[in-house]
């Protein structure tokens, strides 16, 4: 298929009524299978059974991975086992870019190329510490469900979102671990040297001398830390900023598969730039419900870090990734050395391979492949769980009928997601949900996210057990009116008031004159052809929420991943 569709290309951009149909073929071609007659998830029969990793670390090396990322667990070998890696983000301390400080370090220039990121902050709150409560509540709760008495306790949790009774939900076994259980200032490393060795997301040196020189052996980055333990799942957890205090609600982080950047590179070649861009918006007009294919302009610039380590639009080095983490591609492969992807030790082959395009490409919603459906479905039961626990104190809270909040109000939009090429989801050899669990800086997504960790950490355990065995969620409220009509004491207190009515369907000409506008905001954001560099950008505020804005809760699919049709992918990664 990609010999045909390199043969093609010439004709194809003479042909623009093809073009769009042709990528449509092209862009979804890692999936062998159609879905099945239920509609459900598809499955590949060529497994991808070469080993990923060429692993030459040494004992303490690994000793340390496996102490940070793995706890004791109590596994019963009567039922299956998944293995689940919780990841908070962040953890070290802020430091820019030098030959000793930073993060992405080059091995060949012997430097760090970017600075850490310290993550999302606000006042006296953070991000590396929020998330890490949160992710730590979760591990102990999946961690504990591993004893008889744990997974009494887990079931009623599960009977707590489901449709089913706590007896009746099939019992598995969670060997999860996290990444960290503590951060930089921590009593443990605050004398440390070098201390975000074991934050970097890269591999970096163990220790630097006094004349700055690295030592030879290189300390287990974030990613290989995860890969050490071939994991099924991989959940990473992080907070989102921005300058506007009125952005708030949860997205996710996805990234595109191989044959979404060579296609945008070689549109950007053969048109230019501005041409690209025109072409990209009559590709969005095709696919507006498509994450990926209604977004291709925002990967102009990302398409040049993939395959080279340059960024093309301000010609800064964050070095090809591929090499910094410990598995066997690390040779020095090209974006035009095309012969490299048949070399099995090349890392264009893993990234060409079914695996892949089923980790990031099409999947059970279309785009965005299994990376993004546990991505949203670790989101949608956070919103649920925080909406339920919203219902369950309502009534004793609200004394005013004008105080009862809709579910957008309450938690804010269920956004968009985040399309770039981001590391940790491109170089992580699992399913990899990668969430924003709000906006710092907003002070009704803060509040949520300082009060309410442990409902947080109980719904994205509850997802975690959705993922792999599928869970049916109840049917909750939808809107402030449900919400009031099926409450007693909402519905007493809005007699008494004179409110709570139905509000009155949007008349046609209404609707209409809406969709005009969301369609006259999406040309006015295509045209401009926007890149999003980093998750942490500021924005206009009122384009940010229009673009931003979704239906205000939506329900989980009820639909497992199928890990089995990745055979022994994740699983074959050390030597």
């Amino acid at each position: 298929m990609n010999n045909l569709y390199s043969k093609q290309k010439s004709y194809l951009f003479k042909k623009p009524a093809l073009i769009i149909v042709f990528f449509y073929a092209i862009l979804f071609s890692g999936v062998s299978e159609a879905f099945a007659a239920s509609g459900k998830a598809s499955i590949i029969k060529d497994n991808f059974l070469t080993r990923l990793w060429n692993y030459g670390s040494s004992g303490a090396e690994k000793e340390s991975a496996k102490k940070t990322v793995s706890g004791p667990v109590a596994l019963n070998p009567r039922y299956k086992t998944y293995k689940i890696v919780i990841d908070p983000g962040h953890g070290g301390k802020s430091e820019k870019a030098s030959l000793t400080e930073g993060d992405h370090w080059d091995i060949k220039a012997r430097k760090f190329l970017t600075r850490y990121n310290y993550g999302a902050y606000h006042e006296q709150e953070s991000e590396e510490k929020i998330v890490l409560e949160i992710c730590k509540k979760t591990f102990e709760i999946l961690r504990n469900a591993n004893t008889d008495k744990g997974w009494r306790e887990f079931s009623k949790l599960l009977a707590s979102y489901g449709v089913k009774k706590p007896e009746e939900y099939r019992r598995v076994n969670f060997d999860a671990g996290l990444t960290r259980d503590k951060s930089f200032d921590s009593p443990e490393y605050k004398d440390q040297a070098n201390v975000n060795r074991h934050f970097r997301l890269f591999d970096s040196p163990e220790s630097f001398d006094d004349k700055k020189k690295p030592s030879e052996v290189l300390f287990p980055g974030r990613m290989s830390k995860i890969n050490m333990m071939t994991p099924e799942l991989v959940l990473c957890v992080h907070i989102n900023s921005s300058n506007n205090p009125d952005m708030r609600g949860q997205a996710s982080v996805i990234i595109p598969d191989y044959h979404v950047f060579d296609f945008v590179k070689t549109v950007k070649t053969r048109l230019g730039v501005k041409s690209a861009l025109t072409y990209f918006w009559i590709i969005s007009w095709f696919y507006p419900q498509n994450s990926v294919l209604s977004n291709l302009s925002r990967l102009i610039n990302d398409c040049e870090t993939y395959f080279t380590g340059k960024r093309s639009d301000n010609k800064s080095q964050i070095g090809k990734r591929w090499q910094m983490v410990k598995w066997r591609y690390s040779k020095d492969d090209e974006y035009d050395n095309l012969l490299n992807y048949k070399d099995p030790d090349s890392y264009w082959k893993r990234e060409r391979s079914n695996p892949e395009s089923m980790r990031r490409d099409g999947g059970i919603i279309g785009a965005g492949g299994d990376n993004f459906y546990a991505s949203e479905e670790i989101i949608k039961f956070i919103r649920l769980g925080l909406w339920q626990d919203y219902i369950n104190g309502v009534s004793a809270e609200i004394k005013e009928i004008n105080d009862v909040k809709s579910p957008v109000e309450y938690l804010g939009v269920h956004g968009a997601p985040f399309i770039s090429d981001w590391a940790l989801p491109q170089l992580v050899n699992a399913v990899t949900a990668y969430v924003e669990l709000g906006y710092i800086e907003n002070e009704h997504d803060r509040r949520l996210l300082v009060t309410k960790k442990d409902v947080i950490a109980k719904s994205m355990a509850v997802a975690v057990y959705s993922l792999i065995e599928g869970l049916e969620p109840k049917k909750v409220p939808l809107t402030r009116d449900e919400l009031i009509g099926r409450t007693p004491a909402l519905k007493t207190l809005a007699s008494a008031a004179g409110a709570g009515a139905p509000a009155e369907k949007e008349s046609a000409k209404e609707q209409q004159k809406r969709l005009i506008k969301l369609v006259d905001n999406l040309k006015k954001e295509l045209k401009g052809g926007d890149t999003l560099k980093t998750k942490q950008t500021s924005k206009n505020g009122a384009e940010e929420k229009e673009r931003y804005s979704k239906t205000p809760l939506v329900l989980p699919f009820s639909q497992r991943i199928d890990f089995e049709k990745y055979g022994d992918y994740f699983k074959s990664v050390l030597k």
